[in-house]
Formats: structure tokens, C-alpha cells, sequence
């Protein structure tokens, strides 16, 4: 296997064209290096192939950084494409093997792509509950659908080319490919299985089991891999601690993939019945040797027990080191929103506020940056309670100027999450939605606006803010983070309107406000990351469509932007009308004697409106005064004359 990474071009190209399709990509390794005994071909994101994105921005940024990259393409709901992985290496012949039962891929009136190795990729279209677990194929044969993913078709990497030989990826996005076939479906096992009884393991046995079973090549196969992951779920109910343990487990191995575990583990709600219990871990660690505390002893660095919860007061004690061993929760919109967080944007009326929620939920849904921050791509649901019609056109003009993002869903139809709370059952609304979210798993849930959603609600009580809160938390249950769009108060300090206990609540909190035709979002509570940066946009008109009269329709947009609002802060009126007075009388080029400055603004009703010579008087020499104080007026010798320092432009002045 060579030593050297070699770069592709062709590759960065082939992203992109996937990309303009709809197909989500992400950047892999060539296999020019060995990881473990095998060659590496793992993602290099973060994330894995949760990373995968038709955002050509991102794409040229990840082929800046890695030109050798291979593009990936994940496999199951992300893609809507499953893939039949036939190998033909190693002394395994998949394709004989098919064969042998009836089933010959080569006839498939599908995609089909030839790998390296003499392979063949046959694509299928994905359906619900089909995961990567392959054990009731013939060897050499794999399947690559919800938690997989295969090197894009025409894609080249260390080896040689992914070739297409029959079909086309445009046909195939655009067509549709046919359904997986069911001679290649899985049949449920028999209870006979020897690992399959019904009484639970228990808790301590399977985790001293888990403990003792080293993972090493004999798990170098996904199937085996899974298996393990399968058993825990059974037995934990796919309950966290469950999760937990498996992950644990996972990083021992030379191939762990940060993000996969979870991804496999969502993917065994379908496996339910198929007779992996707790009982294979236990035989697995019976042919380790378990229960030999040498054995045990080798993992002690396993990393730490699950979170001890008493089930009578559900209290959690952790000590600093299982503190410092938790891993920060995923981003939503890095620095700023993050799973399960619950959010605030606020502003005055007619700010902007609705212009927000939707870029940052497009952007979200997309998979690209949001105002200079990374996000993690998911699906976001947008409630309109307030306006959904208007809604409907900001996300149409959105759509004209960003492309379509199929993961964004307007939602219309809520107009009451509080009424029926009160007797402690959720309302319809509430129940409708919470049923939504949970058979979708959206990533963001946008609720706007908090008045519209929650009609009838006391604002400045504490219980009414506590459902509030209480509704808001119940919808991150599966892991949304939630964004309410609220009122800010009348003195417009930054906080939202109503009972403290919201913002005590919340865990980022963006306050806009508007000047010189620029809208900026500053971070006024932000768990996640620094308060010191913010978010800026203008908002601009596009055309949606022409009305019955022949007339355009528009809507409006956020638009980011870096112009900056002036710094100038506007005096108050009686000083601006006495600084415009000397301006008129030359004090912008020469000295305006103090008499004739003075005289013009008694006489006229610029600088003071009262009928009273006398409170005129008062007010000009108190405006004089406080300008000469703040140095937009220099004095000498009985005359005044505007600073060369002050901004002389006041054509608007006045106009307020």
C-alpha cells in the first residue's frame, strides 16, 4: 500500500456535481495508509458522515484542506439510497455467493458501480428499518443503509475508480431507483437461538461482561460490531446509559468513528425481535475468559460507569473525573445553539425578529454557516403561530435566493401550546406537535411568536412562564434545540418581556436592534460560548410572484451583512437646533460672535417653542453650554465656532 497521499481533482468536481443533484457528500481518505490491518478510508469530519452536505461552500473548503480527499455518500434516509456491497477479495467471492442462492446483482435494472477491488455497488431505494446488519447474507456481502456509507460512484481513491457500469446517479436522483429487494431482506431468527432467552442479564452482569470482552480484531467486522450494539439495546430498552457503554466499548477499537455508535444505535429501533439479546454479550465474554479479573483488569481504563441515578429521588452524583470525561453536547449553530437548548429571540415590533428565525432555521436545514458560525445540519420545523401566511412568503423568497433546503418544514396550524396545561394534560396543539417532533427528530424547532403561540397567557406571573418553559423543554426531549421569537421590554434593556424566570431560563438569549438601516443581534446570555459576538443583517425585498392585477408580489429577507451602524449619537433636539444655528451663520469656516448666535436663536422658535423670552433664553444657554461640554463647540474670546473634529454633516438633523 503506498506511503504518500496523492491528490485527486477529479474528485472535488464529482462532490460538487452530487452536490447540485441534491446528494449529500462528505470528504473520506484514500486508503494510502493502514489503520490498524486494514487500509484507512474513514471520514475526515468531525462528525462523520453527519457532516454530509450539499452546501458547495463547505464542499470547496473541506477539498482546500484535504485535495485528496474522497467523496463519501451516505447511505439510508440521509441519501434515500441503500447500497448492496458485494466484495470480491481476500479469498471472499460475494458475487459467486449471491449467485449460489438464486440472486444475481450484475441483471439488477439499477445503479450499479464496480469498485477497485472488482466489487460492485448496487444501489437500491432506502426503506424505513433498514439498518447495515448483514448477517443473514452470504459472506462477502454487506449492506450499507441507515449508519453507512459508500465512495461516490465515479469517485477514484489510493486503489483505482469507483466505475459505473449500468445507470446513471442523475437518473437515479432524479428517477428514483427500485425498491431493496426481498430475496435480500432479513427473516426473523428463530427463539431457538442459543442467545436469544427472554430473561433479562441484569444491569452489573452485563456490564462486568462488556468490561471483560476486548475489542480487538475479532470485531474488526461491522456485522460482529453490531451485534454487540444490538444486545446492549435490547437490554438497556436503548436507554442512555446503554449508549453509553457501547460507545465506551466502541473506542477501543483501532477504527472507532466519533458520531457512529449513535447513529447505529437510532437505527436498532428497527431490530427489535430479531433474537440479539443481553445472553450473546455474556457468551462472547465466556469464550474471553470472563470472569478472570486479569482480564477485567486490562480494561479498568474503559472510562466511566454510567450515571448512578437513585430511582427513588433521581438525584446524580458524579465525582470530577466523570465530570471532566463528558462529552460536550452537540452543536446546532456552534458557539451559540446546541442540542436541547432553549432559546430567545427578542427585539421590539417590526425589528426584524421574524427575518431571523427563518435564515437561521434555512441555514440549519442547508447545512452551511450562519452568520460566520458552523452548524450541524438537521431538519427544523418553523411554527407559525403568528402570521403563518407571511411566513409562507419569507420562506419562498428565502427558497429564490438560497435554493431549496427540503430538511426545512413551515409549520401551520398551532395557535394554542397553553390552554389545557393548566389541569396538567398538554393541549392538542402542544400534544399534536410534541407527536411531530418525536416521529421527526428535527435538529431546531423555531416557535413564533411566544404571545401567538401561548394566547391568554399572564406574561409577568411566574406560573405562566413556567409552562412556558415547561412546554419548551418538554420539545427537546429528543433532542431539538428550541428558539421561541418573544417581545423584548418597553425600556428595551436586552431582556424579554415578561416574569424573569423565562430568561433565567433560557440558555442563549439574542437581542436585536436597528439603526441606520442595519439590524444587529447581540448575544445578551449565551451558554454555549462568548457574549462578546454578534450577528448583523439588513433586510432586503425580493420579488415572490405578480398578483391578479399584473402587480409584483414581494416578501422580505435577512441578508447578512459586515456594514457597521454610524457611531454618531444623536443630540437632543433643543442642542441640535442650536449647533444647525451656528452652522448657518458660518461657524463651521469662521468665529459667530456670541451675541449674534444668541440673538437669532431667541428671536426664532428653533432652539425653544415657549412664547417666554425668558425660558427661550434658559434653554439656549443650556444648550450652548452642554456643547461647548461635549467639545462639538469651541469657545474664544467671545465667539464660537463648531469643532474641526465634529461631524458637520446635519442634513438630517431635525428630522427626527
Amino acid at each position: 500500500m503506498p506511503s504518500t497521499t496523492k491528490n485527486y481533482p477529479e474528485n472535488r468536481e464529482i462532490a460538487r456535481q452530487l452536490a447540485l443533484l441534491g446528494v449529500p457528500v462528505f470528504p473520506c481518505k484514500d486508503g494510502s495508509k493502514v489503520k490498524g490491518n486494514r487500509p484507512d478510508r474513514g471520514p475526515l469530519t468531525r462528525n462523520g458522515f453527519k457532516a454530509a452536505t450539499t452546501d458547495l461552500d463547505q464542499i470547496d473548503r473541506w477539498w482546500r484542506k484535504h485535495p485528496h480527499a474522497v467523496p463519501g455518500l451516505p447511505t439510508g434516509k440521509a441519501s434515500g439510497w441503500a447500497v448492496l456491497d458485494v466484495d470480491r477479495k481476500n479469498g471472499k467471492d460475494g458475487l459467486a455467493a449471491l449467485k449460489a442462492i438464486g440472486f444475481n446483482p450484475k441483471r439488477q435494472r439499477t445503479l450499479i458501480v464496480q469498485t477497485p477491488s472488482g466489487g460492485l455497488h448496487v444501489y437500491y431505494r432506502h426503506r424505513d428499518g433498514l439498518t447495515c446488519a448483514h448477517g443473514h447474507l452470504p459472506d462477502g456481502v454487506e449492506v450499507k443503509a441507515d449508519g453507512g456509507f459508500v465512495f461516490a460512484p465515479g469517485a477514484v481513491n489510493a486503489i483505482g475508480r469507483y466505475q459505473t457500469t449500468r445507470g446513471d446517479i442523475a437518473d437515479a436522483k432524479l428517477l428514483g431507483l427500485p425498491k431493496w429487494p426481498k430475496a435480500l431482506s432479513a427473516k426473523k431468527r428463530p427463539k431457538a437461538d442459543g442467545d436469544t432467552p427472554s430473561t433479562p442479564v441484569g444491569w452489573k452482569r452485563l456490564k462486568s461482561a462488556i468490561k471483560a470482552l476486548p475489542n480487538d480484531s475479532k470485531f474488526d467486522d461491522r456485522e460482529d460490531w453490531m451485534k454487540i450494539g444490538m444486545a446492549l439495546h435490547h437490554e438497556t430498552g436503548g436507554g442512555a446509559k446503554g449508549l453509553a457503554l457501547f460507545d465506551r466499548w466502541s473506542r477501543r477499537h483501532h477504527s472507532y468513528d466519533t458520531g457512529m455508535t449513535e447513529t447505529v444505535w437510532d437505527s436498532f429501533r428497527a431490530d427489535k425481535g430479531d433474537g440479539i439479546t443481553g445472553h450473546h454479550v455474556l457468551r462472547l465474554a465466556k469464550e474471553s475468559g470472563w470472569p478472570d479479573p486479569r482480564i477485567v483488569a486490562m480494561f479498568k481504563d474503559l472510562g466511566p460507569e454510567p450515571k448512578k441515578t437513585s430511582t427513588k429521588t433521581g438525584l446524580t452524583f458524579l465525582t470530577p473525573t466523570e465530570c471532566a470525561d463528558t462529552d460536550p453536547r452537540p452543536y446546532v449553530i456552534k458557539g451559540l445553539l446546541a442540542e436541547r437548548d432553549v432559546g430567545c429571540i427578542i427585539g421590539a415590533p417590526g425589528v426584524g425578529k421574524s427575518l431571523l428565525g427563518p435564515a437561521l432555521g434555512y441555514a440549519v436545514a442547508q447545512g452551511r454557516e450562519a452568520f460566520g458560525k458552523r452548524v450541524s445540519q438537521a431538519s427544523v420545523l418553523y411554527v407559525a403561530a403568528e402570521d403563518a401566511h407571511g411566513m409562507r412568503g419569507r420562506i419562498t423568497a428565502l427558497h429564490s435566493e438560497l435554493d431549496d433546503a427540503p430538511n426545512f418544514l413551515l409549520v401551520d396550524g398551532v395557535s394554542d401550546l397553553l390552554n389545557g396545561t393548566i389541569a396538567g394534560q398538554p393541549s392538542p396543539d402542544h400534544a399534536a406537535l410534541a407527536e411531530a417532533v418525536k416521529a421527526r427528530r428535527p435538529g431546531l424547532i423555531i416557535l413564533d411568536t411566544l404571545a401567538m403561540a401561548f394566547p391568554g397567557l399572564e406574561e409577568n406571573s411566574a406560573d405562566g412562564m413556567g409552562r412556558v418553559v415547561a412546554v419548551a423543554r418538554s420539545l427537546t426531549k429528543w433532542g431539538a434545540a428550541v428558539l421561541i421569537v418573544h417581545h423584548d421590554t418597553k425600556e428595551g434593556g436586552g431582556l424579554p418581556r415578561g416574569h424573569s424566570l423565562l430568561n433565567g431560563a433560557l440558555d442563549v438569549s439574542i437581542h436585536l436592534t436597528s439603526k441606520d438601516d442595519i439590524v444587529t443581534g447581540k448575544l445578551t446570555k449565551n451558554r454555549n460560548g462568548s457574549q462578546d459576538s454578534t450577528m448583523a443583517f439588513e433586510i432586503e425585498a425580493r420579488t415572490i410572484g405578480i398578483d391578479s392585477d399584473g402587480d409584483t408580489v414581494t416578501a422580505a429577507i435577512a441578508i447578512p451583512t459586515t456594514r457597521k451602524p454610524s457611531n454618531r449619537t444623536r443630540l437632543p433636539a433643543s442642542q441640535e437646533a442650536a449647533l444647525g444655528l451656528l452652522l448657518d451663520l458660518g461657524g463651521g469656516e469662521q468665529p459667530v460672535d456670541e451675541k449674534v448666535w444668541r440673538d437669532t436663536a431667541l428671536e426664532g422658535r428653533n432652539v425653544c417653542a415657549s412664547d417666554s423670552y425668558e425660558s427661550r433664553k434658559t434653554v439656549f444657554n443650556r444648550a450652548k453650554r452642554e456643547l461647548v461640554n461635549s467639545k462639538r463647540v469651541a469657545f474664544l474670546d467671545g465667539s464660537f465656532r463648531v469643532c474641526e473634529t465634529h461631524d458637520t454633516k446635519f442634513e438630517d438633523l431635525g428630522d427626527e
